[in-house]
């Protein structure tokens, strides 16, 4: 960087190994001065500070962010104090913006955005919002509350409008990972249930405990306290937007749509430019059936434009979103020339995007019998055969169940002399739905056992490792165990687990792995995409054995996945006595189900 820097980076850090050597080289070219408050680090997060020389200050935790963070703050020496957790990373492509602005601005403080990972790291999925990032060291300041906390003047004045900008640039916030995410459940509630004692109609304390039991998806509680702090919001703060659209969220996750709905509508009265309440409007009433109501909020939305940068909750809330939305619900609907007008008017508008090639992949697969007609209209949408196009279109094909046609775009792949890692992945897969085992099975070992890098294809090595154990299982080659200690090693807890609870099903051993509180629609996508890979490789003997772990999955959205699995790989009938089944038996009925029952009755 040319400019001068004169910013000190405060951080409060516990057992942050994991994340802060990520955090630090981030910023390291832009901070002067890094300033690391310890409260209790038994791991190597100290160490690793000390190679980035940081200054290492120990505070004794007493159940108070604000103690901490004013400690932190107290040691910095810059005219500019960078605030940032060990979980955060800052963005290449802001570095310049920021350090124009530490010199050109005359504010006090500015909010960043924030951009929240969310789940198990394999849906790349993840939530915007604002904080505070960036404070003038003036000594005016200081933080207040013992979680959340809050700016506020030391004088007890009020502060004045206009002195806290907010810029687009950007963190990236790992702490909400499913893993990550659960000791800080851990940590949270307590501070939060002392504080709501102290002041018990506090209507943020009770929106953050809301927020508390929505990470740990307990909708219900959420719901609870979402709406008593709905009753006290005042709407000229800023947490009061979250709220209401996390109140409309709860309300979607507990299935209770109409209630949805109605709180959408009392919030977009109150915030009538917020195009992600429209969205979420628009996915509602699509989960609900009232396909069309989805499809006039999904326009809707476009016709709102984009919404203010306070109120943005999702990207690209005005176009992409809802135009994939609409080709979503019209390949419901079987319309597959709107489905794919949408698609094509959503690649139009980034090209980046890739992934929606592979839902203008699935429906020129629906539409046309002769295979050969839908490739080449799906060629057609790639603006060059390079490497990497068509390493994405052979995915594609593969997706699509169109092997013979990948095969032959990986020829071309397999001259190029780079992505050898993409290349190895895609030839596995190839080996693996053509049922030619044991050489999958030799492509996929080195893959799951290796850094993968400079891929074009996501999650390559947690994918290797999923094909893997399905394949110690198809083989029985007595590497099952061996495949459960990498899963261990490599993936998210939950995938393990679920890998574990399978291998007990197949040894008919009648333990159960998954705790209570599982996160039960997470363990259900794990399972229906392990389902999904066998049943396609007509691997029957092994999927009707690994079915009776439904009966350890504490959801009553079983039967309805199943169904799924039967419906993408052909079985109509099956899929269809599932859905009636569900609705028996657990008296459920999703719009999944609802979309099975009417698209195989048009059959």
């Amino acid at each position: 960087m040319s400019h001068k820097r004169n910013v000190s980076l405060c951080m409060i850090v516990k057992n942050e190994e994991k994340f802060i050597e990520k955090c630090l080289t981030s910023v390291q070219d832009i901070v002067n001065e890094i300033i690391v408050v310890d409260t209790g680090s038994t791991d190597k997060t100290v160490e690793i500070a000390k190679k980035f020389g940081a200054k290492i200050y120990f505070f004794e935790w007493n159940d108070n962010f604000s103690d901490a963070r004013n400690f932190s703050i107290g040691k910095a020496t810059g005219k500019w104090i960078l605030l940032m957790d060990a979980d955060e990373v800052f963005e290449k492509s802001g570095r310049e913006a920021f350090m124009d602005y530490i010199q050109n601005s005359k504010a006090h403080g500015c909010h960043f955005t924030i951009i929240n990972y969310i789940g198990n790291g394999k849906s790349g999925r993840y939530t915007l919002h604002n904080a505070l990032r960036l404070l003038r060291n003036n000594g005016l300041y200081r933080f207040q509350g013992r979680i959340q906390e809050q700016v506020c003047r030391k004088d007890g004045g009020v502060i004045a409008a206009g002195l806290f900008d907010l810029k687009d640039i950007r963190l990236y916030h790992y702490g909400y990972m499913d893993e990550a995410v659960k000791d800080k459940r851990k940590r949270n509630f307590p501070i939060f249930l002392k504080e709501l004692e102290d002041d018990p109609d506090n209507p943020f304390i009770q929106f953050h405990l809301g927020n508390e039991y929505m990470a740990a998806s307990d909708y219900k509680n959420a719901v609870l306290f979402y709406d008593k702090a709905y009753v006290n919001m005042d709407k000229t703060q800023a947490y009061a937007l979250h709220l209401v659209y996390r109140r409309a969220m709860a309300y979607y996750n507990l299935k209770k749509y109409a209630q949805s709905v109605n709180a959408i509508a009392e919030a977009l009265a109150i915030y009538p430019k917020c195009t992600d309440l429209e969205l979420l409007r628009g996915t509602v009433y699509s989960e609900w059936g009232r396909y069309t109501l989805a499809i006039d909020s999904f326009n809707r939305c476009i016709q709102m434009g984009d919404p203010p940068p306070t109120m943005k909750f999702v990207e690209d809330s005005s176009l992409i979103r809802p135009l994939l939305s609409l080709g979503d619900l019209y390949v419901r609907l079987c319309d597959y020339e709107k489905a794919l007008k949408y698609y094509t008017q959503a690649i139009v508008q980034d090209r980046s995007f890739y992934q929606t090639l592979y839902s203008i992949g699935h429906v020129l697969n629906l539409m046309y019998e002769e295979k050969q007609t839908a490739v080449a209209k799906l060629t057609a949408f790639f603006s060059d055969l390079d490497t990497p196009n068509l390493i994405v279109l052979t995915d594609i094909l593969i997706r699509e169940k169109l092997y013979a046609y990948g095969v032959v775009y990986w020829d071309s792949i397999a001259e190029q002399s780079e992505y050898e890692q993409d290349k190895d992945f895609l030839r596995a897969k190839l080996y693996f739905y053509m049922q030619e085992y044991e050489k999958a099975f030799d492509l996929f070992e080195p893959l799951a056992n290796a850094q993968v890098t400079g891929s074009v294809l996501q999650n390559i090595r947690g994918e290797s490792i999923e094909y893997l154990y399905i394949l110690s299982l198809i083989l029985e080659n007595k590497r099952t165990e061996e495949c459960i200690c990498l899963a261990e090693n490599c993936c998210d807890e939950l995938t393990a687990r679920t890998f574990r609870q399978l291998w007990n099903i197949y040894q008919d051993n009648g333990e159960i792995v998954f705790k209570e509180n599982e996160d039960w629609n997470a363990v259900l996508n794990e399972v229906t995409t392990i389902f999904d890979r066998v049943i396609r490789v007509q691997e029957f003997e092994l999927f009707e054995k690994l079915l009776y772990v439904l009966n350890d999955i504490n959801s009553p959205m079983v039967l309805t996945a199943l169904a799924g699995v039967y419906f993408v790989n052909g079985y109509d009938a099956l899929a269809a006595n599932q859905v009636v089944r569900s609705v028996k038996e657990l008296n459920y009925l999703d719009a999944a189900g609802l979309d099975i029952l009417l698209r195989t009755n048009r059959k």
